[in-house]
């Protein structure tokens, strides 16, 4: 998931967990604690625009969503 901070610049931080799909407009995922640096959903709080970057590694293909968190 790529988010951007209140300093203009770009955050990237990789999501991992069980897939989620709630309905044909909301994607889940599960928010591990890690590092406890909540940076992602820090940035949120200041600009709710976000980038996920799904990898298909067998096929090797990819998917990015342009969203707002």
């Amino acid at each position: 998931m790529a988010t951007v901070g209140a300093t203009g610049w770009p955050f990237v931080e990789h999501r991992g967990g069980p897939k989620g799909v709630i309905d044909d407009h909301t994607l889940t995922f599960a928010d591990f604690r890690g590092n406890e640096q909540f940076i992602s959903t820090g940035n949120i709080g200041t600009d709710n625009r976000l980038a996920l970057i799904m990898v298909d590694y067998p096929r090797q293909t990819r998917l990015k969503i342009l969203g707002r968190a």
